[in-house]
């Protein structure tokens, strides 16, 4: 946000981007590939085939509908918060520096947060019942909508930026429970 503000967008995108490109290189000039062990042929599984897999994936009504749903959470999300910051800068008059230094912070905190939480309540829910899986994700989706409409209608930013902490907190609940159904599936 800050090198955005100074200098343009272009300029902050080689800003992210060059380091990593020069920690590839320094990588790819400096460390040699672990030598390759072969394994027993008595490790060696029958790999099913790609037609198989789908097969088995597209037939079970469970994995389409939890794949489904995270896919159109994810949409959901990710559209609220490509545009939260464009409305920070219009509606309050915040710089793309503040900016990127709000969210960064409120952003990383809300996701570690809800990560932390909604791994420990999935932990402890799923002991009772595997409907959890489908119930905490629903829970959270919903407790995020008040949050994220109150956030577009506050005058003040700093109540905005609570209700957005808030929204993403909730909103990111649904990872940990489908991702678990899924690897228990």
């Amino acid at each position: 946000g800050v090198v955005a503000e100074h200098f343009g967008w272009r300029i902050a995108f080689l800003a992210v981007g060059a380091p990593g490109i020069l920690v590839a290189l320094a990588m790819k000039l400096t460390m040699k590939d672990p030598a390759r062990i072969p394994m027993p042929e008595t490790a060696h599984a029958d790999a099913a085939s790609l037609r198989v897999v789908l097969k088995r994936l597209v037939g079970s009504p469970a994995i389409v509908n939890l794949v489904l749903g995270f896919t159109l959470a994810s949409f959901a999300f990710g559209a609220i918060s490509a545009f939260n910051q464009p409305y920070f800068i219009r509606a309050f008059g915040l710089t793309y520096g503040q900016i990127g230094l709000i969210f960064g912070l409120s952003g990383g905190l809300a996701s570690a947060a809800c990560l932390v939480v909604s791994g420990r309540l999935t932990d402890w829910a799923t002991a009772h019942s595997d409907r959890w899986h489908a119930w905490l994700p629903i829970f959270g989706l919903s407790a995020a909508v008040p949050f994220i409409l109150a956030a577009y209608t506050v005058a003040d930013w700093r109540v905005a930026l609570g209700c957005t902490f808030l929204s993403g907190f909730f909103m990111n609940w649904f990872i940990i429970p489908t991702l678990s159904a899924l690897h228990k599936l």
